[in-house]
């Protein structure tokens, strides 16, 4: 029960769960404004605004506020933001931008082996995801979202 207690008086811990789930609650709400919500896209990364980036903020949001920004855990996460953050915008980005390029490939390949008359040997078609990553403008409102969320929860409950 007292592990239960530590975690919910957590001021940090709430406050970026809540940034995590500002995250990802509004790409929900905005793939279902849009009519593009699916479950691939639920379970999957990528897409307005960035959740990771707004996790990540929110937790070095909360913890310069509640530590304070001359702390040592303040600096670790703030390079742990800054790593996921890049890593998003890098690793995880162009790995989806591969992704859309095989999809194609293998489409245009499939459509050509039909073209031939061969559409009894269709090549074994593997789907890429391709949304995993981020575009910068994602990550900024990720960014400003966890912020906001973050900073507002952390004030309200300290």
């Amino acid at each position: 029960m007292k592990i239960l207690a530590a975690l919910l008086s957590n001021t940090v811990l709430i406050a970026t769960i809540c940034s995590w789930i500002a995250g990802q609650g509004s790409k929900v709400i905005l793939l279902a404004l849009r009519g593009k919500l699916t479950k691939e896209r639920l379970t999957g990364g990528g897409g307005m605004p960035s959740g990771h980036t707004a996790t990540v903020s929110g937790l070095a949001t909360s913890i310069a506020m509640v530590e304070g920004l001359d702390s040592s855990v303040f600096s670790l996460a703030l390079f742990f933001a800054i790593l996921a953050v890049y890593d998003a915008l890098g690793v995880r980005y162009v790995t989806g931008e591969q992704g859309r390029v095989l999809n194609r490939m293998q489409k245009a390949e499939k459509e050509k082996l039909l073209a031939d008359g061969k559409e009894n040997e269709p090549p074994e078609i593997i789907k890429f995801p391709e949304s995993m990553g981020h575009t910068l403008p994602e990550v900024i409102v990720g960014m400003i979202l966890g912020i906001a969320v973050s900073a507002a929860v952390t004030a309200l409950l300290r």
